[in-house]
């Protein structure tokens, strides 16, 4: 981000192999199959890239404290030193509803709900880089050019 503005091709994507083998239930959920990730790096192999990319940026996810907890496990850091540096993009859309005085439930919160309720196209739904563009755009619709008006 710089200025308020995703900056996309500055954006970092690695695919890294799990430490444990993926289960069915992650499979369907991601769209990872154990075959998309042959090759692919370990964490411990995606370290030091991971950390050049996170240099002096901020993170951009939708529930910052799945990103917080991963980051902390792989750089062995607290998580609440990673929650100040990621923008909480499922935050920044409850409180637009909060400021617009709109009443959701919780499931209105899930990233699709979230996304069809602002007109933001999903098109790889779960997938990290995706999810937080997805997100983006749900908070500040404006700015994506999906915006279909509410």
């Amino acid at each position: 981000m710089r200025g308020g503005r995703v900056i996309l091709a500055e954006s970092v994507y690695r695919e890294v192999a799990p430490a444990v083998p993926l289960t069915a239930t992650s499979i369907v959920i991601h769209g990872i199959r154990p075959i998309d990730l042959r090759g692919a790096p370990a964490i411990a192999e995606a370290r030091s890239e991971l950390h050049t990319a996170l240099g002096g940026r901020y993170v951009l996810a939708w529930a910052a404290e799945v990103e917080a907890d991963f980051l902390a496990t792989v750089f062995s850091r607290r998580a609440a030193n990673w929650l100040r540096r990621i923008v909480d993009v499922l935050r920044l859309a409850v409180l637009a509803d909060r400021i617009d005085g709109s009443v959701r439930l919780s499931g209105d919160y899930a990233l699709a709900a979230a996304a069809e309720r602002y007109g933001v196209p999903i098109e790889r739904p779960h997938h990290a880089l995706d999810d937080a563009l997805i997100g983006w755009g749900s908070s500040d619709p404006g700015e994506h050019p999906g915006r279909q008006g509410t």
